[in-house]
């Protein structure tokens, strides 16, 4: 395979996406690899490094993009590149999808397959591409955020550490992620006074353990957050669902209850961003002003710190850029399961439910072969679950949708708990939904439905609530986010119902229950 490696042109983005050491690791593995012109010489990488690694020199990005089987970027292509992707080119690279339908709609007309960084990883487990991007953008929200607060910057003219004698500035970091718990660290070494909000009680837990004593955790809600508001200096916008859009967490009225000159840094701009106001932004003119508070929205932070963002980015992507090379990204994808949530596009269908999802269009399975429903199937969201995956499909040939909790509970043996999943469902006329147990769970654990397949009609419009009995000998955590039972959609028949006083008789007859008719 031949991996090409363009010259990044978003503006004011220096990263590249494949260092010498990529580059010889690729060659050593039987490669090719194409390197734009000086792509790495704002990263310190000149074009001759490459060449001693085995990689040729292309002239310009024309070239790269037109001989390369596989392109690898850092940042998302931008509207003059996408004339040049083209059917069945692999595209390796964050996209953050979600936040651009023009970005979403031109790789589906080329054709391409398109890997997104952010989404390759483990269902409930890290995200092991997006993790070294977004601890360098935790501490740099906090780099800028200081000095956007400074006065002559527009800001409040707090220092954030303060000085014996006057109190420092208040961070809120919003998301108790990757992101936020870098952010959080690095405000509290300043000195200041922080707060880190999530929403999964496990997660606070664990970031009580790890936090100095100067950083406060608390659980999130609308009103909370709110009250936060109020008295802080510098707000970092750390929230994450994965492939799919950025809950809203900060309206444009609460900015009236903030203090002029405070500063908001959103890195979750990248997916539209968890404050409303939010708008992306480059390095060149980073910030704007609404109601008194600066916002700061650029969408590739790290790419000013290019050495240190290149280095930490490539040592990830490699072994994963290693496996598309030398197998094909199908088979990487069968013998990877870690590796499959990474596609987000195929031949210009979508088949990532979080970009779906985005924009109202259908999630189809990567090979195409499976009939895509004419039905949809609606769900509402309540305040308890802003951000969890919908139901879906674990595989392409799969019958049921996995439905997740939005609570964390303790099931004892014996004990039977209806678990909330924050959804309200609307169904089609003529569709019914059966709610039924999950293998795992049951195989692992000993946790059933006693009511399954219990029946959902189309005209119920209350939470979903999956009633759940632990039949095992030993007490069960289930977690938010975890998988809790499979939703199975089927027509359902309205017959007309009339009286007579002949049936037809069968081989099977009138034997009773349990009776098969044979002997």
């Amino acid at each position: 395979m031949l991996v090409g490696v363009p010259t990044e042109i978003k503006p004011n983005e220096y990263r590249v996406a494949l260092t010498p050491a990529g580059a010889e690791a690729l060659t050593q593995a039987g490669q090719r690899v194409l390197i734009q012109a000086g792509a790495g010489e704002n990263s310190g990488f000149t074009d001759d490094f490459y060449e001693q690694a085995g990689a040729e020199i292309a002239a310009d990005a024309e070239e790269v993009w037109a001989r390369s089987d596989m392109v690898m970027k850092v940042k998302d292509p931008i509207a003059p590149e996408w004339p040049l992707m083209r059917e069945d080119q692999v595209l390796f690279c964050y996209f953050h999808f979600a936040a651009s339908e023009a970005l979403t709609r031109a790789v589906m007309e080329s054709g391409a397959v398109a890997i997104a960084y952010e989404t390759v990883g483990p269902e409930r487990g890290s995200l092991p591409l997006l993790t070294p991007m977004s601890e360098v953008a935790g501490r740099m929200s906090i780099q800028a955020g200081a000095k956007y607060l400074e006065r002559p910057h527009g800001g409040s003219g707090i220092l954030l550490g303060g000085v014996p004698g006057v109190l420092p500035a208040k961070v809120l970091v919003l998301g108790g992620g990757v992101v936020g718990t870098h952010a959080a660290q690095m405000a509290a070494g300043l000195g200041a006074r922080v707060s880190i909000m999530d929403i999964s009680l496990a997660r606070l837990r664990q970031l009580a353990d790890i936090m100095p004593a100067n950083v406060n955790v608390l659980y999130s809600t609308r009103y909370a957050v709110r009250k936060q508001l109020r008295d802080t200096d510098l707000v970092v916008g750390a929230v994450l669902v994965p492939g799919a859009r950025a809950p809203s967490l900060v309206a444009r009225e609460d900015l009236s209850t903030m203090r002029r000159g405070s500063v908001i840094v959103d890195v979750a701009v990248d997916q539209g961003g968890c404050v409303e106001t939010i708008r992306p932004t480059t390095h060149e003119d980073p910030v704007y002003e609404v109601d008194g508070v600066i916002h700061y929205g650029v969408t590739n932070m790290p790419g000013a710190v290019p050495r240190t963002s290149t280095l930490a980015l490539t040592n990830a992507t490699l072994p994963y850029a290693l496996q598309v090379a030398c197998k094909g990204w199908r088979r990487a994808c069968e013998e990877d399961h870690c590796f499959a949530p990474g596609i987000n596009i195929v031949g210009g269908r979508i088949v990532h439910p979080g970009v779906a999802e985005a924009f109202g269009m259908a999630c189809e399975s990567m090979d195409g072969a499976m009939p895509q429903a004419t039905e949809r199937v609606r769900f509402k969201r309540l305040p308890s679950n802003p951000d969890l995956t919908l139901p879906e499909r674990a595989s392409g040939g799969a019958a049921g949708y996995d439905i997740r909790s939005c609570e964390e509970f303790r099931l004892s043996p014996g004990d039977v708990h209806a678990a909330c999943t924050g959804l309200v469902m609307e169904l089609p006329e003529g569709v019914e939904c059966q709610v039924r147990p999950r293998s795992g769970l049951a195989a692992r654990h000993g946790i059933t439905l006693p009511n399954s397949p219990g029946t959902i009609d189309s005209d119920y419009r209350g939470e979903l609530k999956i009633l759940m009995q632990n039949l095992g000998p030993e007490p069960v955590e289930i977690g938010r986010g975890d998988r809790i039972a499979q939703l199975v959609f089927n027509r359902c028949l309205a017959p007309l119902v009339e009286e007579t006083s002949v049936l037809s008789a069968t081989g099977r007859g009138d034997g009773g229950f349990g009776s098969t008719g044979v002997k």
